[in-house]
């Protein structure tokens, strides 16, 4: 084998070391199945044969883990394209409701000055009457909300 795959020490050393066993009990992952004299045959043992499964089932693996890392990662970029747009979607609702608070605003104004008023600007949701300066200074112009009162203690 030395002379025919012009092999050096150190490399002779690799293949008696992976081929040939001093012991039953040492037995490496190919046995010598016969010698012909200048041929040799070797063989998987069932210790070869389970490394090559496991070697096969360890590309699996790392196959396998390869594609969730990928789908883990689309699934992140999805995740943070979803979150700018709601933050986005946010944004546009608070800007929306601007003009509502500033009738609102106005609406409590002119009920602190004329609180006998039976028109402040605003109407009821339910009815689409105008609401009574009474009850705009009831739901609008008395303390602070409760989200106020919270915001204001931080």
């Amino acid at each position: 084998m030395r002379d025919h795959f012009n092999l050096t020490d150190s490399q002779m050393s690799w293949v008696n070391k992976i081929f040939l066993t001093t012991s039953d009990s040492d037995r490496k992952f190919f046995e010598q199945l016969r010698d012909d004299g200048s041929v040799r045959y070797y063989s998987l043992n069932e210790k070869g044969i389970t490394a090559a499964i496991n070697y096969k089932g360890l590309r699996h693996a790392e196959k396998n883990s390869e594609l969730a890392l990928w789908v883990a990662i689309i699934s992140i970029a999805i995740t943070a394209i979803g979150l700018g747009l709601a933050w986005q979607q946010i944004n546009l609702s608070e800007i929306q409701n601007v003009p509502q608070q500033i009738d609102q605003a106005r609406a409590v104004q002119f009920c602190k000055e004329n609180p006998t008023s039976q028109e402040s600007g605003l109407f009821e949701v339910a009815t689409g009457n105008p609401a009574p300066c009474s009850e705009v200074l009831q739901n609008y112009g008395g303390s602070a909300s409760i989200w106020a009162r919270v915001r204001d203690l931080f």
